[in-house]
């Protein structure tokens, strides 16, 4: 993998000047620059210019995000293959190892030091990939982020010692919305500038996390994933590959719909951007869709797919960019 990487690099700086996209209408250059700097505005006044078309009703049967859809469900838990990270996570030289309070008590994340030079900075809030916990090894993978600011690596539910179980993709993302409090409140940190990043399963969860209305992130990103978690249960009857089988029964209704991000697509209160390989056609099917309804909407969601890359040769490239866009 590490020996392609360079030509994934060339690949996808070769996308942006070429300004190519595969299954959009937005050029992957101008587009991606054009959504960023449309993350970085104000948010405008709630005021309607005379002769503006209302934008499209949200179906009154339909929860408006995540939370308010969960509020008065309870997920049944059931024996998993999860297998967690049993230790605290080992200290790396850039970063702290801090413990974040959450409903369930605290849990483990990295975090960058703090410079002490009394500015405020932008936070990013990195969601691990796979399942089972943080280590080295997840630091550095994102460890580029902290070139935008401050860089925050959550542990959540049932890893690294942490209190409570491990619940894929439900509980997880309380968690995350905890990490997002808690390095906000830090006296490095600008609390209007903080970010979310996610690869993979941490991709998922970001996509979840933007659903739940939340406005106190300042954009979200995701970097392969399943907008349509449900639809990617029921065509591998389970999980397949190097996931763990799920923690519940995924045919109780509401269960995977829950999950789902796609389901929820009017409660994305921030812009958020899904980064799929084209390859991927399964996933990347579904952020065109979730793009297409939050269009409906004009809810800034965009959906890119790169040719000629995977979900891991994705990340490098992409986690520069917005290190520096950011």
């Amino acid at each position: 993998m590490r020996n392609i990487l360079p030509l994934a690099i060339l690949g996808f700086v070769l996308l942006l000047i070429l300004g190519i996209i595969g299954g959009s209408a937005f050029m992957l250059g101008r587009g991606l620059l054009e959504a960023f700097n449309e993350a970085q505005k104000e948010p405008p006044p709630a005021t309607k210019k005379k002769g503006e078309e209302p934008p499209v009703p949200v179906n009154p049967k339909e929860y408006r995000n995540l939370l308010e859809a969960r509020k008065d469900f309870f997920t049944e838990q059931q024996p998993s293959t999860f297998i967690p990270i049993r230790t605290e996570p080992v200290a790396v030289p850039s970063a702290e190892v801090r413990k974040y309070p959450t409903p369930l008590g605290p849990m483990s994340a990295y975090v960058s030091k703090d410079r002490k030079d009394g500015i405020r900075r932008a936070a990013v809030v990195w969601a691990h990939s796979g399942y089972g916990g943080i280590e080295p090894a997840t630091w550095k993978q994102a460890q580029v982020l902290q070139d935008a600011g401050v860089l925050m690596c959550p542990s959540y539910r049932g890893e690294n010692q942490n209190p409570g179980r491990f619940e894929m993709l439900y509980g997880e993302v309380d968690d995350l919305l905890a990490a997002v409090d808690y390095v906000s409140k830090r006296d490095d940190v600008d609390p209007n500038h903080v970010y979310v990043v996610g690869h993979g399963a941490g991709g998922t969860l970001a996509l979840l996390a933007a659903t739940t209305g939340t406005t106190k992130i300042r954009a979200v990103f995701a970097i392969s994933g399943m907008p349509d978690f449900d639809a990617y249960l029921r065509s591998t009857n389970g999980l397949a590959d190097r996931n763990p089988t799920p923690p519940f029964n995924p045919t109780r209704p509401g269960e995977s719909r829950l999950r789902t991000a796609q389901t929820f697509v009017a409660g994305i209160q921030q812009p958020t951007f899904f980064f799929e390989a084209f390859v991927r056609e399964q996933s990347r099917l579904q952020g065109e869709e979730m793009q297409r309804q939050a269009m409906q909407r004009s809810i800034i969601f965009r959906s890119f797919s790169v040719p000629r890359a995977n979900a891991d040769s994705l990340v490098d490239p992409i986690l520069g960019l917005i290190a520096n866009k950011i």
